[in-house]
């Protein structure tokens, strides 16, 4: 039986919180939620947005790409020239340096705002 994208990420994820040493109730305490949440991520019982996986990232201290290309058996070197940091701009890497600065509602706000421009189509390539 193949395994789902979604399955292939929960198994990662957990992965990342064994090799850094962490319990379900650490990480559940910096992402702010109950520590079932973790429990449901890891068991696939419940999945975790963009958002929260880039913020998981960012606690194991793993580059998204890297653990999407894990999760999908595909080497780092073999990433997409699109997703690699050096191919950005310097606006983009701009971008995702503010962006992690943000807290939680910092950064949902902002991809609120950004989700209404791009639905106002004023400002869409």
């Amino acid at each position: 039986m193949k395994l789902s994208g979604m399955n292939l990420i929960r198994s990662e994820l957990k992965r990342y919180r064994l090799q850094n040493n962490m319990t379900q109730s650490e990480v559940a305490s910096l992402l702010g939620v109950k520590d079932n949440t973790i429990t449901n991520y890891e068991k696939g019982t419940s999945k975790p947005n963009l958002e929260t996986i880039i913020t998981l990232c960012n606690i194991y201290r793993v580059n998204p790409v890297e653990l999407l290309n894990e999760a999908f058996g595909e080497s780092a070197s073999s990433a997409s020239p699109s997703f690699s940091p050096a191919s950005l701009t310097k606006l983009e890497q701009t971008l995702i340096t503010s962006f992690n600065k943000l807290n939680h509602q910092g950064k949902r706000k902002l991809l609120d705002y950004m989700d209404d421009l791009i639905s106002s189509n004023r400002y869409v390539l």
